[in-house]
């Protein structure tokens, strides 16, 4: 398999924070399980345990609406926690779940595909008679030129190459319909145990969607329609005639495939979806696990093989909910104790390197690019940021002044929570982290 040199440049970045985190995996979790077993529900032993907690007080996120773990990868010691098993609304630290069971289930240089299928043809002359079908397999990518320069500012699945593709393939002229079919996934266009207006923050959910279903700013009704249309245009653009116009319907078995588009491999789209916290491309993930997995596109089936794989990570069951990919449900739950455990198998496996680099970067990019700028934690923090009404968490990874990796998680909930005071003491707790000696 050919290697690119940014892959390399992934892998190598992240070495360098595991080359600082000696001790195995399953010893951490020994330990983990041990300490949680032995200690009170707050640890306060030692200075750096007492300044977690002062912070906490300080910024008025004390008592019963915070959690934090810390936990030293190196020897497996527990820092610090508090409320280590009380359920919260993980709000965007969700995307942490979805990504871990995205690499598990495809592994890093996965790519989506959509499909170019004609019933018959071409002829001699170029003409498809028929529809031309245009079938989507949960590419949360596939997009313009325009919108992957403004919006993704990455190379990946592109409609227009699609088009040319076909035009290479020998087609000139369709004599019937562009067909969208996005029969890989079912039709819900959001998440059931979303609330009231939460769909203004994910584009409309569907296995074929172009520039995740966004037309001039504005989400569209229907995604599949949609891009059949944007491909038609993508086609006459590309000297391709076509005579109908379009409809969503199933691409018969009968169908051959003409011309193939793949996306960017799966650990580019992940920094694309952590790294600014992008829920449309979760979402997608979740449903696309769903089929691959238990042979479903639906978020209920994509959010039982997340689960599973929070469990196997070894999160307690009573502490683990999943309702969607991205956060955006209230009724998400996860403890402080299974996010951490997750952070934890993560750190042990072989694509950890790219999972790491997926996270925003203290000070430097995605959603803490304006976080922690002059602290120790600056361009050192790789960590999942999550923000709703009621919840504001930070979870990831940090390198100590000792040189030590440590994982940390910091939950905090509660009905009228102050947004600016709970970022405050985020920040603060994670350049503590950043330049203590455990």
């Amino acid at each position: 398999m050919k290697t690119s040199r940014a892959t390399l440049a992934t892998a190598a970045a992240g070495r360098r924070f595991r080359r600082r985190t000696c001790a195995l995996v399953g010893a951490v979790l020994l330990a983990v399980l041990l300490s949680i077993a032995l200690l009170p529900a707050v640890a306060e032993a030692g200075s750096l345990a007492s300044r977690i907690s002062s912070t906490l007080s300080r910024y008025g996120m004390g008592g019963s609406r915070s959690a934090v773990t810390v936990w030293n990868l190196e020897t497996g010691r527990m820092v610090f926690y508090r409320n280590v098993h009380r359920a919260m609304t993980p709000a965007s630290n969700q995307k942490l779940a979805t990504a871990a069971a995205a690499l598990e289930h495809w592994g890093t240089d996965h790519r989506f595909r959509t499909e170019v299928l004609v019933n018959g043809g071409p002829d001699g002359n170029g003409v498809v008679h028929g529809d031309l079908y245009l079938k989507g397999y949960g590419d949360p990518t596939l997009s313009t030129t325009r919108y992957q320069e403004r919006v993704f500012r990455v190379k990946t699945s592109n409609l227009g190459r699609l088009a040319a593709a076909v035009r290479r393939a020998g087609v000139r002229r369709v004599t019937g319909r562009i067909i969208g079919d996005e029969s890989y996934f079912d039709r819900r266009r959001t998440v059931s145990s979303w609330r009231t207006g939460m769909s203004a923050f994910c584009g409309p959910l569907s296995a074929l969607a172009v520039d995740q279903g966004y037309s001039g700013g504005r989400r569209v009704s229907q995604p599949a329609s949609h891009a059949a249309k944007a491909f038609r245009t993508a086609l006459r653009a590309n000297g391709v005639r076509v005579d109908g116009g379009v409809r969503v319907a199933t691409t018969p078995g009968s169908a051959t495939v003409i011309a193939t588009e793949e996306s960017a491999p799966l650990w580019r789209i992940l920094r694309l979806m952590n790294k600014p916290s992008d829920n449309t491309i979760a979402e997608m993930l979740v449903k696309g696990l769903g089929r691959k997995v238990r042979g479903r596109g639906t978020t209920a089936d994509g959010a039982a093989v997340v689960r599973k794989f929070l469990l196997d990570a070894g999160a307690p069951s009573r502490e683990v909910r999943v309702r969607d990919g991205s956060g955006l449900s209230y009724l998400n739950q996860m403890s402080p104790l299974a996010v951490s455990r997750l952070l934890v198998t993560m750190s042990g496996r072989l694509d950890f390197d790219f999972y790491w680099n997926s996270l925003a970067v203290a000070g430097r990019s995605g959603t803490l690019r304006q976080r922690l700028r002059g602290t120790a934690a600056a361009a050192n923090v790789h960590a999942k940021t999550g923000t709703l009404s009621i919840s504001s968490c930070l979870s990831g990874y940090v390198t100590t002044r000792g040189r030590e990796g440590v994982v940390f998680c910091i939950m905090m909930n509660g009905s009228f929570l102050p947004t600016w005071q709970a970022r405050q003491a985020q920040d603060a707790i994670a350049a503590l982290l950043a330049r203590s000696d455990l």
